[in-house]
């Protein structure tokens, strides 16, 4: 059998998680391979798929709590965006490289 219930280390193996995963995950090439073809023939499981990952956006990535984390940190990077730039010595040299 491709999936399993719990992860192991073994080449190839396909794991269905059982923690609200939106999908399947697997360790090399050929188990995503087989991963892919198996959503895409098995509507239910795709459905499940599809449900869970929006579930597990909107837990992990809730627009409200993030928005103003962004914001803030949007907000302090240009109020100290001079001396951000000080400090940024692989990005001066980047620049400097480009021109």
């Amino acid at each position: 059998r491709d999936c399993l219930k719990s992860c192991t280390a073994r080449s190839g193996q396909i794991t269905i998680d059982d923690t609200g995963w939106g999908g399947l995950v697997a360790t090399d090439a050929d188990a995503i391979a087989r991963c892919a073809v198996r959503l895409y023939k098995d509507q239910s499981l795709w459905d499940e798929a599809r449900t869970n990952s929006r579930r597990l956006l909107r837990i992990k990535f809730n627009k409200q709590k993030n928005l103003s984390a962004v914001s803030n940190a949007v907000e302090e990077a240009l109020l100290n965006r001079t001396e951000r730039r000080s400090k940024d010595h692989i990005g001066y040299l980047l620049w400097h490289q480009s021109m």
